[in-house]
């Protein structure tokens, strides 16, 4: 039975991100709360027994465009989530498509789940970029740094990358708190900003 997660699925639902992310118990329930939030969490489950997997389906938008990420995806051990996950994103798909979402976003985790993505209808958008340039000995002198909030590292997003999916601000505050705890850096100047 497919469901959306509700309250009292928290603590099995966290459990089964710790798993899947490698993660802490206060950063998944975190995420799942704050990031994916529990209303977008599809839940796959037999009667009677806890969640066998879970897959987000998170609002984002991309200019005016209103559409979906898909994301977080685990299963509890011995779940097929191989043969499992392209059945829960085309039910998502038809779903949300019927619901007037624009377009959906997934990362696929390595070749063979881009090649599933590629038979669902999804194609490569983000093509890897290695860029080589000299780092200029001076940069601590003319950079900020973790000087930005979030609501002014979205700003900085939508004037340097404005063609790129936005999560809503509360989520991006649990996923930035997240990143400083591993020791992101945020490194910003006039010219534009990054995340190290």
């Amino acid at each position: 039975m497919l469901r959306k997660a509700t309250a009292k699925d928290l603590s099995a639902l966290a459990a089964l991100r710790c798993r899947a992310a490698g993660t802490s118990r206060a950063d998944a329930e975190g995420w799942l709360q704050n990031v994916a939030g529990l209303e977008n969490i599809l839940v796959l489950e037999k009667p009677g027994q806890p969640p066998a997997a879970m897959l987000a389906a998170v609002p984002v938008e991309y200019g005016q465009h209103r559409g979906i990420w898909l994301c977080g995806a685990a299963g509890r051990q011995g779940v097929p989530m191989e043969r499992l996950l392209p059945k829960l994103i085309e039910s998502c798909l038809r779903a949300y498509g019927a619901s007037g979402f624009d377009f959906a976003v997934m990362t696929p985790e390595d070749a063979r789940n881009a090649g599933e993505l590629k038979t669902l209808g999804f194609t490569s958008q983000l093509p890897l970029r290695v860029l080589h340039t000299q780092i200029r000995r001076d940069l601590l002198a003319q950079a900020a740094f973790d000087s930005l909030t979030v609501h002014k590292l979205l700003e900085m997003r939508c004037i340097y990358q404005p063609g790129c999916i936005c999560l809503p601000e509360s989520a991006m505050n649990e996923i930035m708190t997240q990143l400083y705890r591993r020791g992101l850096t945020v490194v910003s100047t006039r010219r534009g900003y990054g995340l190290y």
